[in-house]
């Protein structure tokens, strides 16, 4: 992938975060951090959180949030009209 696609699809993010309501999330949280409680806290995810990975998979774009070897908050949509946003966050295999 490009980094112009990359910063493409980082600012799509950006943008859901910024505008939650334009969006549905489907949330999942293996952590118990609460991530999933509400769209603001899903928002605020979104917009504090670093993206450290970023690729497009058959017309998905599929992101991880974080900080590498550490808890990754996945980010999983369809661009560049999506209507789910897909969240999961999980503890990292050890490397």
């Amino acid at each position: 992938m490009s980094v112009e696609r990359g910063v493409e699809l980082i600012a799509a993010l950006k943008s859901f975060a910024l505008e939650a309501t334009a969006v549905r999330f489907r949330c999942s949280d293996s952590t118990r951090s609460g991530l999933c409680r509400d769209d603001e806290r899903i928002g605020a995810a979104l917009r504090d959180l670093r993206a450290w990975h970023v690729k497009e998979n058959g017309g998905e774009a599929v992101m991880w949030l974080g900080e590498p070897q550490q808890i990754v908050t996945e980010v999983r949509f369809i661009f560049p009209d999506p209507h789910v946003v897909k969240i999961n966050r999980f503890v990292p295999a050890p490397p």
